[in-house]
């Protein structure tokens, strides 16, 4: 090995010259597209469609009065069965323990 060389070996790249782009003449006009009646008809009836995916018929938010915790409840619109449920009933027969638990400590 040469006691001039580099121990790690140089890399050259080739860089192409940056080109000028061609003048072109006058952008053209944007395509105006107009919505047909069966068009519009689509769309109202996919907005709808959303809408009622979107948007929860029922949130019930009541006081659970042996824990005194918040509950958040969301119901289907249309089954009115329960989506979820904030805190869960795990969580609430845990916070009614602790209030019994506590109740019966301060006696």
């Amino acid at each position: 090995m040469d006691a001039n060389a580099s121990p790690v070996p140089t890399l050259h790249a080739r860089v192409a010259a940056p080109t000028r782009p061609e003048t072109a003449s006058a952008p053209a006009e944007p395509v105006k597209l107009q919505a047909t009646e069966t068009v519009a008809k689509i769309e109202a009836q996919s907005q709808a469609q959303l809408q009622s995916e979107l948007a929860p018929a029922k949130l019930l938010i009541e006081i659970d009065k042996v824990s005194g915790r918040f509950v958040n409840t969301l119901l289907d619109p249309e089954s009115e069965q329960v989506l979820r449920q904030y805190p869960s009933d795990a969580q609430l027969a845990f916070s009614r323990a602790v209030e019994v638990y506590l109740k019966a400590m301060s006696l």
